[in-house]
């Protein structure tokens, strides 16, 4: 599954108002799938995952003084 969250912000009333939408796809979006969907002329794609691994991280095994 996939999704596509489209994040607006806007200025009312003095103050900043910000809204998501999200939507679901069964298979992989295309950019004609999205366009509809979005009232711009660029999209910037970004891939994100549900899930953190810390596997990069590591600890020093030794004290070095």
């Amino acid at each position: 599954m996939y999704k596509l969250h489209i994040w607006k912000s806007a200025i009312e009333d003095g103050f900043p108002k910000r809204d998501e939408e999200t939507y679901e796809f069964t298979k992989k979006p295309t950019f004609s799938d999205m366009y509809p969907l979005l009232d711009c002329d660029m999209i910037e794609i970004l891939h994100g995952y549900d899930t953190v691994s810390y596997t990069h991280l590591t600890l020093p095994t030794k004290r070095i003084v």
